[in-house]
């Protein structure tokens, strides 16, 4: 697959263990150090660390792990800063497997980005080009290698402002580039600095939107929930409710952040189907990459129940072919889907609009 992980952190807060766990892991926070979500850049949630009042123990950051090993790897999130003190870690991206940094994205105090290979700097800052208090798209392209063969190209809004090549660029015995933070490490920040984070995008070069080797450009990451019970089926409903409205059978399942046993639908028998309808896209949106489902889900028996992605467009009804393995708490199980689930072309925005989505027990 290409496109990997999508985020906005608009359908969850970061204590949500069954969906935060899946998405990002959270890590120091001593001093008071925190993870908020905050009014996103254009609309919905934003995620926002802030840093405590000791000194190391003050960081906050957070990693997401990639169960894919690439070597190459491209990434963008908005980035927003209250302040800053001395320099600050943007973002960077580690080995996962020895748990050791590979590059890291650094602001320094004049806005300019700097570059290191596992803490030391690779090649000269760039122009200033970051804003205080200003949404601005940070994209990173990282080729993981030792001698002279790796590089690293940083974008901001669009406009390259880093081209490193010909550079060792592999701070761990092993050349993966599969977990990926955000926040503060360096732990020289004062206490209070403010870092955001929102639309937030992970691809590999294998194929797909990562194929070209270049950055997506600035994305917005648009979170829709169940809005109505399903339009022209009634055997779309097959799943018991508990919870919600009686009768609205999306009800059960349009928490925002989810509420695990308080509402909730539930089935046992295999290829049973629950979709929706829901809300239209904003008018600003005319093109669509990809879509991801966040299916959070739970099995409460002893036997292997998997689900896949669902989709319904007039009498046409099509699943994922990738189908996880429930477990017996609830997580957010992602299904990345490039391409429609009908058609295997890409997405458009009519499509989008005129389908239901939900998933199919499949065993």
């Amino acid at each position: 697959m290409a496109l990997l992980f999508l985020d906005g952190w608009d359908h969850y807060t970061p204590s949500d263990s069954a969906v935060a766990s899946v998405k990002w892991t959270l890590t120091g926070g001593g001093g008071g150090g925190s993870w908020t979500t905050a009014a996103g850049r254009i609309a919905g949630n934003c995620f926002v660390l802030t840093r405590g009042s000791s000194a190391g123990n003050g960081t906050v950051q957070a990693y997401h792990p990639l169960t894919q090993t690439p070597s190459t790897l491209i990434w963008g999130v908005a980035y927003k800063f209250a302040n800053i003190s001395v320099f600050t870690d943007i973002t960077s991206v580690d080995d996962n497997v020895t748990g050791t940094n590979q590059v890291t994205i650094r602001m320094s105090t004049g806005g300019s980005i700097r570059v290191l290979r596992n803490g030391t700097q690779i090649g000269s800052d760039s122009a200033p080009c970051l804003f205080l208090n200003t949404w601005q798209y940070i994209e990173t392209k990282v080729v993981v290698a030792s001698g002279t063969s790796g590089s690293v190209g940083v974008w901001v809004d669009g406009v390259q402002v880093q081209n490193i090549t010909g550079v060792n660029t592999q701070g761990s015995t092993g050349t993966n580039a599969n977990k990926i933070y955000v926040g503060d490490r360096s732990g020289n920040q004062g206490a209070g600095i403010a870092q955001q984070y929102d639309d937030c995008y992970i691809c590999d070069t294998t194929s797909g939107l990562g194929n070209s080797g270049t950055p997506l450009g600035n994305c917005r990451i648009v979170t829709t929930f169940p809005s109505g019970n399903s339009a022209d089926n009634p055997g779309h409903d097959q799943w018991s409710q508990t919870g919600g409205t009686g009768g609205n059978f999306w009800t059960a399942v349009n928490d925002n952040p989810e509420d695990g046993d308080t509402s909730y639908l539930s089935s046992g028998t295999s290829g049973q189907i629950a979709s929706f309808t829901h809300a239209s896209l904003p008018a600003t949106v005319t093109s669509i990459k990809a879509l991801q489902f966040n299916l959070i889900s739970r099995v409460d028996d002893a036997s292997t129940h998997t689900l896949a992605a669902f989709q319904r467009n007039s009498t046409t009804d099509s699943v994922s072919g990738n189908t996880p393995n429930l477990v017996g708490s609830y997580l957010d199980e992602l299904i990345v889907a490039e391409n429609s689930l009908q058609t295997a072309s890409a997405w458009t925005t009519s499509e989008f609009t005129a389908s239901e989505f939900g998933w199919k027990l499949t065993t």
